[in-house]
């Protein structure tokens, strides 16, 4: 029997085929520039247009061996707007589909609130679901407004792999991890 990273998603463990390519992310987490207009947006629940630009500018310096043909996103229950709407937006201005492939389940604890890697992927097992019907075979971008432990944008990945989506590029507004 084969070794599972998940309960509820059975993922097999190590499956290279269920990770994502290598991602950007757009700021520090209240950077002074980029990161702090995010900061603003979470805080009012909107992301500033001001932050297309750059983001389509740092997506187009990915090293794609394919080039993404649609954007999804990381949906929240607590703002469902914040990141949707901008989603919606940067696909425009990328000139591709945004799909609302990706739903929770239901609401979860806050990844930042979990104290290991452990707890964060126990809160992540079943977390979410996606509509394979809006889940296409092409390269996808993966956009979420702030990473972490990057604990979310891989298993999100793994499933629209699993979901045979083409290769999954993460892209964020913010990173709020601390580097020692």
């Amino acid at each position: 029997m084969a070794l599972t990273a998940f309960a509820t998603y059975r993922f097999p463990y190590q499956d290279t085929n269920l990770i994502s390519e290598p991602g950007l992310t757009l700021s520090r987490w209240r950077d002074g520039t980029w990161g702090s207009l995010v900061a603003e947006g979470k805080k009012a629940n909107a992301f500033s247009d001001e932050l297309i630009a750059p983001m389509v500018a740092m997506i187009r310096t990915l090293p794609f061996t394919q080039q993404p043909r649609w954007l999804s996103y990381i949906p929240s229950l607590r703002r469902p707007t914040l990141v949707k709407d901008f989603a919606h937006k940067l696909a425009q201005a990328l000139n591709i589909y945004c799909s609302d492939a990706i739903h929770l389940v239901e609401m979860r604890p806050e990844q930042k609130s979990m104290e290991n890697s452990f707890r964060r992927s126990v809160n992540l097992d079943g977390a979410f679901a996606l509509d394979t019907s809006q889940v296409y075979t092409d390269p996808v971008l993966l956009l979420d407004d702030a990473i972490d432990s990057g604990w979310t944008l891989a298993v999100v990945a793994a499933l629209l792999r699993r979901a045979n989506s083409g290769a999954v590029y993460p892209v964020t507004l913010t990173s709020t991890s601390v580097q020692g």
